[in-house]
């Protein structure tokens, strides 16, 4: 059986949001470090696409450091818990080589949530949208919530979603 959840949260006042229309990987890092989201115990870079190069994707803990070779210790960039990567028809989506319709990506400092949504034209003229809303609760410090939603718009083709934990900019 198919479940489907679907999280809505009704945006802040324009005062708490940034907003991003846009999407140029060469700028990954600014936004990554502009959206970046923390309940005050941990902390996530507001990655759009984790093999794109052009950024450093992270997740932090207020409490977790580790020894570095400048300095005594440094805040670990720990194992990153909102990493996903997009298959379609068996090959994968790397977001600079498609065709992008419509960007828009917003950090809510109020309720602490990055909702990121992206229609794109995938080379084979498939229309697919992703909707990602990262949600890092104030009442739970280490538990971070990642939604998922996927849309076709002009064809049924095979999509493969993979969500987990990625290290590969980790230290």
């Amino acid at each position: 059986t198919n479940t489907s959840i679907t999280i809505m949260i009704e945006l802040s006042n324009k005062e708490w949001l940034i907003e991003r229309y846009k999407y140029n990987p060469s700028e990954d890092g600014f936004y990554e470090s502009l959206f970046a989201l923390t309940n005050g115990n941990v902390g996530i870079r507001a990655t759009v696409d984790f093999e794109a190069g052009g950024g450093i994707p992270g997740c932090f803990f207020y409490d977790l450091y580790g020894n570095a070779l400048a300095v005594k210790k440094e805040i670990i960039n720990a194992l990153n818990f909102s990493y996903w990567s997009l298959n379609i028809n068996g090959y994968p989506i790397y977001l600079p080589a498609t065709k992008i319709i419509n960007f828009r990506q917003i950090l809510d400092m109020r309720h602490a949530f990055i909702y990121t949504r992206i229609l794109f034209e995938d080379g084979f003229d498939n229309e697919v949208e992703i909707v990602i809303r990262n949600i890092l609760p104030a009442n739970d410090d280490k538990l971070m919530i990642s939604c998922f939603e996927i849309n076709q718009f002009n064809t049924k083709t095979d999509v493969v979603l993979s969500s987990g934990v990625d290290w590969n900019t980790g230290n």
